[in-house]
């Protein structure tokens, strides 16, 4: 098995399913998986230590009535607005401007000089 193989088996073991012994005895060898091996079960250590999360219990309720009112709201009946909103954001529409305001200060910039 490859360090890259190694890793990948780090990441993917739990409780339930603890890494191989060949990985085990590649770690024994190799000091990069074996520190890579310690750095991820410390991290899991860590979140594990953390406090659950208590959600509101009518948090399940709220959230389907809301995606139930986000589905029964119309669209835009707008052609421009339907077509801006599945076309462009705000930061492409920007760099767009931006590139058009250069290629036309440059434009008008030779036309300029060379009359």
């Amino acid at each position: 098995m490859t360090c890259k193989d190694i890793k990948t088996s780090i990441d993917s073991a739990s409780r339930r399913d603890p890494v191989a012994p060949s990985v085990k005895s590649h770690l024994m060898e190799c000091t990069d998986c074996s520190s890579y091996s310690d750095q991820t079960m410390g991290l899991i250590a860590l979140l594990r230590a953390q406090p659950m999360v208590e959600v509101p219990s009518d948090f399940d309720f709220k959230l389907r009535a809301r995606i139930a009112r986000a589905k029964s709201e119309p669209e835009s009946t707008s052609i421009l607005g339907h077509l801006w909103a599945k076309t462009f954001s705000w930061g492409q529409t920007a760099t767009a401007a931006a590139a058009l305001g250069l290629v036309l200060t440059f434009v008008t910039y030779n036309y300029m000089h060379r009359s």
